[in-house]
C-alpha cells in the first residue's frame, strides 16, 4: 500500500521495498499495487480490496502506520473469513503478534 504520489517518505519506502522484492528474485504483481492517502480509511479500503481479488496477496507491505492500522482493521475483521486460502486469518494471526510484542516501557 503505497501513499500519495510526490511524498519523498513515499516515494524512498516504496522504492525500497521494490529493491527488496527483486534481490529476492520476487515481483509484485499490479493489481497488488494499491494508493491511499495516509489515512486508516484509505487503509483499511485497500486492504478489504486486496482480500477480496481472486489470488489475494500474503504479504502486504504499508507505507505508513495509519494505513497499517486500517489494513489491520479489515483483517481483524474479516478473522476466519476466506477459510480456503487463509489469506485474512494468516494476516490477523501476525497483527497480533506484531501488537503484542514487547514494548521499550515494559522493560525496567
Amino acid at each position: 500500500m503505497e501513499s500519495k504520489a510526490g511524498f519523498r517518505s513515499a516515494t524512498e519506502r516504496k522504492q525500497g521495498f521494490l529493491e527488496s522484492l527483486l534481490a529476492h528474485g520476487l515481483s509484485l504483481p499490479a493489481e497488488y499495487q494499491v494508493a491511499g492517502d495516509y489515512s486508516i480509511d484509505s487503509g483499511y479500503r485497500m486492504m478489504n480490496a486486496l482480500l477480496d481479488l481472486k489470488e489475494p496477496p500474503t504479504l502486504v507491505f504499508c507505507a505508513n502506520d495509519d494505513m497499517a492500522i486500517g489494513a489491520m482493521n479489515v483483517c481483524f475483521a474479516r478473522g476466519g473469513e476466506r477459510a480456503e486460502s487463509g489469506v485474512a486469518d494468516r494476516v490477523r494471526r501476525y497483527c497480533v503478534r506484531w501488537i503484542h510484542q514487547p514494548r521499550l516501557d515494559d522493560h525496567p
